[in-house]
């Protein structure tokens, strides 16, 4: 068996450390392939959140791997800085900017890594004379610190303390799912009375899709289509008895087959919409609307 140039050992080390560093900025990639949306939920959300939450723009405390509201506001801030689609999905595009975002984090931060592995590498080819077992001895003793710190026994504090903050995550994308729909009623209430406009969607008129579009836009939800039945293909699917303030109800078959109306939900079996007679309010049990009813989405 051939012995081991100590020549060779500065050039082994640098590897290592290069090696080490490339890998880091491969796994900063990985958000898998399927569209990351709302109610999905995994370690591909898991990977998203963190890297979302280094760039400070996923502002709770915890990460859990549920993209929720808190997740959709933060990706629409992140689209929003690199002049992408506005959809609050997670796609090939939006996987492709976050990643270019991280890789350039992660090499300067492995410019400064690969500073000490050089200094490292220094007086080893100042002690070429020594041994090699003499040589590897700061390597091992450079070692004791990780083992150490895998040997110590978990806490029952360690534990608990992701449980805690999923708690947190929960109760905080509740509270701005309320705060959404508050602010998408107290918006459609005060448009009552704008007339009704084929194609509009300002305040000087406003058709269905046009008047729940401008009401999204208002709380920051954009990207989305323009014509009903499309509208419909978007958001999370909420049961009639679990309708809340701000939800978007869908109507079929109105003036032409399949989803054709939309307005927002806002409370007591009452909805606000665009119709013939301009923005007015309505309600779920009208003789109208009660057998159009199609479902409802939340945004």
């Amino acid at each position: 068996m051939k012995k081991l140039s100590m020549k060779a050992v500065p050039f082994l080390l640098a590897a290592v450390a290069f090696a080490g560093t490339s890998q880091t900025a491969e796994a900063s990639t990985d958000y898998g392939n399927r569209l990351i949306k709302q109610v999905t939920r995994g370690n591909d959300v898991l990977k998203v959140q963190k890297d979302l939450k280094d760039l400070n723009l996923y502002t709770t405390s915890g990460v859990d791997g549920i993209y929720g509201p808190i997740s959709k506001k933060a990706v629409i801030k992140f689209q929003r800085n690199e002049g992408i689609l506005v959809d609050g999905i997670v796609g090939p595009q939006t996987k492709q900017h976050l990643s270019d975002v991280m890789d350039g984090k992660t090499s300067n931060s492995s410019t400064r890594t690969q500073q000490p592995a050089q200094q490292v590498a220094q007086p080893v080819q100042q002690e070429v004379q020594k041994p090699i077992e003499q040589a590897a001895q700061p390597v091992q003793q450079e070692s004791q610190p990780v083992q150490q710190a895998v040997q110590q026994p978990e806490t029952d504090t360690a534990v608990e303390q992701p449980v805690q903050e999923t708690q947190n995550t929960e109760q905080a994308s509740a509270a701005q799912e309320s705060s959404i729909g508050q602010g998408m009623v107290d918006h459609a209430l005060n448009d009552i009375g704008i007339p009704y406009a084929w194609g509009g969607n300002t305040h000087s008129g406003f058709d269905c899709s046009g008047f729940v579009l401008h009401l999204l836009k208002e709380q920051g939800i954009t990207g989305l289509p323009r014509n009903s039945a499309d509208i419909y293909n978007h958001g999370t699917y909420v049961e009639r008895d679990n309708l809340q303030p701000g939800d978007v109800v869908f109507f079929k078959n109105t003036y032409r087959p399949g989803i054709s109306h939309l307005g927002v939900y806002i409370g007591n079996n009452e909805f606000v919409h665009a119709g013939d007679n301009g923005v007015q309010k309505s309600s779920l049990d009208n003789s109208y609307f009660a057998p159009r009813y199609a479902g409802a989405k939340r945004f």
